[in-house]
């Protein structure tokens, strides 16, 4: 039996670094932390200008609101393409920033209208299905590309279709945009910093077991796995010290805060199951990995 049971925990270990090394998305390097950082920062400067603008209320303030959203935009997205991301996420921001592009000139397109003397309410209609569309395709890629904030915030700007301009309140990152979301306490970067640095002690926690190759060799990691899930525990632990005025960024950060604990408590079943020698237990919580795991991935792209 002992024989047996080495190689199927080998089998589990690996099992569970697949699934922790796809939280977060794309490539486990430090280049590509930096890239993910640095475009959730963009969104995030730009959230914070767009939600400083007045969401139109009369039909008559849609122009005016678009009009002061789209260079904030415009300005964002060029940033954005300055950035270098690794070549394991560069087909996927070409893509993200091609739609965005795209979604850009549909909103440039609804303000030339507008101003031209079509009705507001209908521009809206007409152009709101497309715009939606592009918005969550690159909603996906924001996603797959591990981001946070560029793709946390929805982009209704009104509660009624007659007032509704659906691209401005969305920033042009390589996501769905970062909609109107502004940290009540001036600290979205510092959100951003620490949703980033629970990916990054997940990421570390994954690059452990995937170089085991034994029951033994996992053994010897299990201190270093127990350092990075503190490390995460820490970082979850500081989302609770935030508040969203975006609703929609506020419900990202409730539900990173609730499914981070999840995430570690079903890691550390995991580790106490590795350090018992038990393949059948470690076998056992992997459902339950897998289950958090998502979870999390799915909070922090949704």
């Amino acid at each position: 039996m002992p024989a047996l049971r080495r190689p199927l925990a080998g089998l589990a270990a690996v099992g569970a670094a697949a699934l922790i090394a796809g939280c977060g998305g794309g490539s486990d390097s430090s280049s590509a932390d930096e890239f993910r950082s640095q475009a959730d920062e963009i969104c995030a400067d730009a959230n914070e200008r767009i939600g400083t603008l007045t969401e139109p209320g009369p039909p008559a303030a849609v122009l005016p609101y678009l009009q002061a959203g789209l260079p904030i935009q415009a300005e964002e997205l060029e940033r954005i393409r300055e950035l270098d991301p690794p070549d394991d996420l560069q087909a996927d921001f070409d893509e993200a920033t091609d739609l965005l592009q795209q979604r850009q000139d549909a909103i440039q397109q609804a303000a030339d209208r507008i101003e031209a003397g079509e009705d507001p309410e209908a521009v809206i209609r007409d152009l709101g299905p497309e715009i939606t569309r592009l918005r969550d395709e690159a909603r996906v890629k924001a996603g797959e590309l591990g981001l946070t904030v560029c793709g946390a915030a929805d982009d209704v700007a009104a509660t009624t279709a007659a007032t509704t301009p659906t691209a401005p309140t969305t920033t042009a990152g390589p996501s769905a945009g970062g909609g109107t979301a502004t940290a009540a306490t001036g600290e979205t970067a510092e959100y951003v910093e620490d949703v980033g640095a629970a990916v990054a002690a997940l990421r570390s926690f994954s690059q452990l077991l995937q170089g085991t190759s034994s029951l033994e060799d996992l053994r010897a990691r299990i201190p270093q796995a127990q350092a990075q899930l503190d490390a995460f525990d820490e970082a979850v632990g500081r989302l609770d010290d935030y508040t969203f005025d975006n609703a929609t960024l506020e419900a990202q950060r409730d539900q990173l805060a609730a499914a981070g604990p999840q995430v570690s408590a079903q890691l550390r079943r995991f580790l106490t199951a590795a350090e018992s020698g038990d393949a059948e237990a470690i076998q056992s919580v992997l459902p339950g990995v897998s289950q958090a795991l998502t979870e999390f991935q799915q909070a922090a792209t949704p």
